[in-house]
């Protein structure tokens, strides 16, 4: 029973000491003194010693406690609100005038943060640039072909699947606008995403027309069809305002939809490339397809949207 005593009595001088090395003060009627272990003076019965023994060690654990943060983040939470942060940032003020203490700031971090995660502004922006076309590309994948595929069915396919992810994916705002900018002015960011995505794409396009045009037709010929193609669809995304002003209001609810722009432009290319018959030998009821009109009630917002976004 003693020497328990005497352990706990060593033991809580040796956590005054620690914890109040440089403070002497009075605790509950103890007098603390910080030299080697330390002495306890008071005249109360050994009970004291127990209390004292519990108090202090109880109170040390709580301090520790105390200084850690309830809820810590982890690095993947911390790369994650730089990433989602940097995003609006870039898209409102463009790469040249964003700066790192503006993004750690609505981040809520510390400045070297994004050396930490990124190594530097630049590699920030091709990072939130990757994730904003990352995010879009993931809503909206391309369809997977059986060997049956009729290649006029499959250029359908990637027309639809590019008009929606240019118009249609609900995307936050900062996403297609940080996107247009990078397109209208590119940066070493522009380089990644040509790599990883464009590229990509237009491969696959071009694989498309291959299948299509005469055998032996040259590559130069197919990329000029290919951005040709494209040029028409994005048309609808870069100059979607003006296109808004120059047509009627309810021309754009009733002819505007996305799935009525995209068969559209199937529909031209396809005669452009004579696998129907062009315009002028065939009236509007011998249309390759018929489209219904939209349910104003529903695809209104979605037509405003491809036209004017």
């Amino acid at each position: 029973m003693a020497n328990n005593k005497n352990r706990k009595r060593c033991m809580a001088n040796v956590v005054l000491d620690w914890n109040l090395k440089k403070t002497a003060r009075d605790a509950n009627g103890f007098q603390r003194r910080g030299i080697g272990l330390g002495r306890l003076e008071k005249g109360g019965s050994e009970l004291d010693v127990d209390q004292l023994f519990y108090t202090i060690v109880s109170n040390d654990c709580l301090i520790c406690i105390s200084r850690q943060p309830l809820f810590p983040m982890s690095t993947d939470d911390t790369r994650t609100r730089i990433l989602n942060a940097a995003g609006p940032v870039f898209a409102e003020k463009g790469f040249s005038d964003a700066t790192v203490r503006d993004i750690c700031q609505a981040a809520n971090v510390n400045v070297a943060s994004v050396n930490y995660h990124f190594g530097d502004k630049e590699q920030l922006y091709i990072a939130t640039v990757t994730q904003a076309r990352e995010l879009r590309v993931r809503k909206v994948q391309f369809p997977v072909w059986s060997a049956e595929t009729l290649p006029e069915e499959k250029l359908r396919d990637y027309l639809m699947t590019m008009i929606t992810r240019m118009l249609g994916t609900n995307q936050a705002p900062w996403q297609a606008t940080l996107m247009m900018r990078e397109v209208l002015h590119p940066t070493a960011a522009c380089k990644a995403l040509v790599k990883d995505h464009f590229r990509p794409d237009f491969d696959l396009l071009v694989g498309i027309l291959r299948e299509i045009m005469p055998e032996g037709t040259p590559d130069f010929k197919l990329h000029l069809i290919g951005f040709s193609i494209l040029g028409q669809c994005l048309n609808y995304r870069v100059a979607g305002e003006v296109v808004a002003i120059m047509i009627d209001e309810q021309e754009r609810r009733d002819h505007y939809s996305i799935t009525q722009l995209a068969e559209h432009i199937a529909e031209f290319s396809l005669a452009a490339l004579g696998c129907i018959a062009p315009y002028s030998e065939r009236s509007q009821s011998q249309s390759s397809r018929s489209i219904p009109a939209p349910n104003h009630s529903r695809a209104s917002t979605t037509a405003g949207r491809s036209v004017s976004r």
